[in-house]
């Protein structure tokens, strides 16, 4: 089963379209990315996982298993601390290119995140993972 990683933001930030954050070549490196980070001392992407209410339905009825209990809420992460994981998760891969299959695609998605964690940092906007198969 192939997955993508989608990010959600707390709110809008202006100059940000986080809906067009692709995360398939993440998505397909996971694997790959969960041991460097584990090599880094670093929490991996899974850690900023959340399903809004919504989402946990489908995949609870996709996947076949018991819903959530009804409080079951979205959790919103630190953007700076997604930043400061992506960064070093990035400059691993820039230096380490072999290690991570379709680097370059794996590069690219990274540094949009890059580029959407830090807009959602500057704004104060907390942010969240979730995952498309």
């Amino acid at each position: 089963m192939a997955i993508a990683f989608l990010i959600y933001l707390e709110r809008d930030v202006p100059g940000t379209d986080a809906g067009r954050f692709g995360g398939r070549a993440l998505g397909a490196a996971r694997w790959e990315l969960e041991t460097i980070l584990t090599d880094l001392d670093r929490p991996g992407l899974g850690r900023f996982i959340s399903f809004s209410r919504d989402e946990a339905e489908t995949l609870a009825t996709d996947m076949k298993f018991d819903l959530p209990g009804p409080g079951h809420a979205e959790h919103w992460f630190s953007s700076r601390e997604g930043l400061e994981n992506v960064r070093a998760l990035r400059d691993y891969v820039r230096d380490h290119p072999a290690e991570v299959s379709e680097c370059r695609a794996v590069l690219a998605e990274l540094e949009e995140m890059e580029r959407l964690l830090d807009a959602a940092d500057r704004a104060g906007v907390g942010f969240r993972l979730s995952v498309d198969y």
